[in-house]
C-alpha cells in the first residue's frame, strides 16, 4: 500500500465529510458521488477492504469491530477507536452501509453487523442485467421470476418491482 494513496484516499473522504447526506447522494452532485462510489470500493473491496464474513444467504457481512480496525490501519488521521468511530457513523450517515437489524449507530463492537449499501444506479443495472438473463432463459414463459441473487441489498420496494410482468 503506497502512502500517497492513503494520504489521497483521506482527502477525498475529508471533502464527503463537509456536505450533507441529500447533496452526496442527490443526482445533481455526480462528482461527491463518484468519491463515495469509489470509497465504499475501496471499503468492500474483496481482498484489500474491511473483511466480510458471508452469511448462508450469501449477503456479506462485517463487524464494527473488523471496520474500525481497517479505518485506523488505512485512513490518515484515524489512530484511534474514537476516531473510527467517528468515521463509521460518518459512513453511515452517508449511507455507504447500514446495520443489518435496522439501527442508524456505527458501534465499534465484534457484535455490531454491517452490510454495505448498493447504490440506486448499481441496483438498476443488476436488476436489468438480471431481467435480460431470465427473458433469454424463459423462451417466452411468464413464470419466471428475478434470480435470488437480484435481492440483495434491495428494499421491498425494489424486489415488487423487480418481480412485476416486463
Amino acid at each position: 500500500r503506497l502512502e500517497c494513496e492513503k494520504l489521497d484516499f483521506q482527502k477525498r473522504f475529508e471533502s464527503l465529510q463537509n456536505q450533507d447526506h441529500e447533496s452526496v447522494l442527490g443526482v445533481q452532485d455526480t462528482e461527491s458521488l463518484s468519491a463515495l462510489q469509489e470509497y465504499i470500493a475501496a471499503l468492500s473491496h474483496p481482498d484489500t477492504g474491511i473483511p466480510c464474513q458471508e452469511l448462508v444467504s450469501g449477503i456479506k457481512i462485517f463487524t464494527g469491530s473488523s471496520a474500525a480496525h481497517w479505518f485506523i490501519k488505512n485512513m490518515e488521521g484515524v489512530s484511534s477507536m474514537q476516531n473510527a468511530q467517528v468515521v463509521g457513523q460518518r459512513l453511515i450517515s452517508l449511507g455507504a452501509f447500514i446495520e443489518i437489524q435496522g439501527g442508524t449507530t456505527f458501534v465499534v463492537s465484534s457484535t455490531a453487523y454491517y452490510q454495505f449499501c448498493v447504490t440506486s444506479q448499481s441496483r438498476k443495472v443488476q436488476m436489468d442485467q438480471d431481467k435480460r438473463q431470465v427473458r433469454s432463459q424463459s423462451l417466452g414463459s411468464f413464470s419466471h421470476r428475478v434470480p435470488p441473487s437480484a435481492y440483495q441489498g434491495l428494499s421491498r420496494y425494489d424486489i415488487h418491482m423487480a418481480e412485476l410482468p416486463w
